[in-house]
């Protein structure tokens, strides 16, 4: 009685509505009053909206077009927020068909496009249509948050020079927020719903960083986060994901990407090739080993050591001997011709020698080191 009585229709129906609404005897007072405050709300709506334009359509010839205050605009998010909110709580009370004629004929696309997806996110033979509605309704989603991130950095670049920089409100602050909870809430909800790769590129395009990692887990699209982390310059990040992977596809990764690894990250990316891709070809890292800056070639040589020693293949060891035959200290210099003396040893007491070719390793006058064939001319 009291709220009727001081003009708030609006907060009467909630209250008479959360009253019977675990009552299922009520359906059609429930319809009505939801249905009711439904109109209200866009009534709402449309008169703010209303407003805004009348105040934007106001210029007079020649002066500066007049824009809506920041306040005015944030008023609307808040009402349109507040009905996305009111259909989520009395999805169950509501009349679909009439709702969604009420809100296609008052220009709500998104909350148009939430109700259909809604009626039908159970049925799985219509897989296609629900990745279209989730995809069309991520792009209105971003756009929103793009417009009152836009508002914001307006706000912030109004500043003139000498007077205290423009700071955004909390109430500014909170719709954003209140929209990027909103969006998490959304990819969380319709997760099965959603095709992840298209959702992933739009979240990317649109640097929601934080989201597309959140989806990645939901998803276990590991991959995905790795390139996410690889465009960002995260590298650390992107080798933490990577050895989470199964051993065949986590070494192709790595033989694709080892030079943007061992660019930015030698040590780490050093590191993780001796603890977790034991069985990875390091022949097929070569290109990316042979770009190393001179600095960390100590480190790329105790790796290429320790390969060699486990498998004894010719490749790494070339790469091996070339990176200490370029080396300016004495100390590689030593390293280089213990080497050599050691494959000379193990040549003579015939044992495998990575100095020489299999193919001539029984006919030492034939053969120079390093495997190269010694061709007399004829005279």
């Amino acid at each position: 009685q009291l709220l009727e009585n001081n003009g708030k229709g609006e907060e009467c129906l909630t209250l008479k509505l959360d009253s019977i609404v675990g009552q299922e005897d009520l359906k059609a007072q429930k319809v009505l009053l939801t249905t009711w405050l439904l109109v209200l709300k866009l009534d709402k709506i449309k008169r703010v909206t209303a407003m805004i334009d009348d105040i934007q359509s106001a210029d007079t010839i020649g002066s500066p077009k007049k824009r809506p205050t920041n306040s005015e605009l944030l008023t609307t998010h808040k009402l349109i927020l507040e009905l996305n909110s009111f259909l989520q709580d009395y999805s169950d009370c509501l009349d679909t068909d009439t709702v969604f004629q009420l809100l296609e004929n008052n220009g709500k696309g998104e909350e148009c496009l939430t109700l259909k997806l809604d009626s039908i996110v159970g049925q799985e033979d219509l897989k296609a249509q629900k990745v279209l509605l989730t995809t069309w309704l991520l792009v209105l989603k971003l756009d929103k948050i793009k417009r009152v991130t836009a508002m914001i950095d307006d706000i912030q670049s109004a500043d003139t020079i000498g007077s205290p920089k423009k700071r955004p409100t909390n109430s500014e602050l909170l719709t954003t927020h209140k929209l990027i909870l909103e969006l998490n809430s959304f990819l969380q909800d319709y997760s099965d719903c959603l095709d992840t790769d298209t959702v992933f590129q739009l979240l990317e395009n649109n640097g929601r960083g934080e989201e597309c990692i959140k989806l990645v887990k939901t998803k276990s699209k590991i991959e995905a986060a790795i390139i996410h982390y690889i465009n960002d310059n995260d590298i650390k990040n992107a080798l933490k994901y990577l050895v989470k992977m199964k051993d065949e596809r986590k070494n192709k990764i790595m033989e694709r990407y080892a030079s943007t690894f061992i660019k930015h990250e030698a040590e780490m990316t050093l590191e993780y090739l001796r603890k977790h891709f034991q069985n990875i070809q390091i022949e097929k890292l070569i290109p990316a080993l042979l770009n190393v800056n001179r600095e960390n070639r100590g480190s790329v040589n105790e790796f290429l050591h320790e390969s060699m020693e486990e498998s004894n293949n010719q490749i790494v060891s070339n790469l091996y001997l070339f990176f200490l035959a370029e080396s300016a200290d004495q100390k590689s210099h030593d390293e280089l011709l213990s080497f050599i003396d050691k494959q000379e040893l193990l040549k003579k007491i015939n044992q495998p020698c990575l100095l020489y070719t299999s193919d001539a390793a029984d006919d030492m006058q034939c053969v120079d080191l390093g495997g190269r064939r010694i061709i007399k001319k004829k005279t």
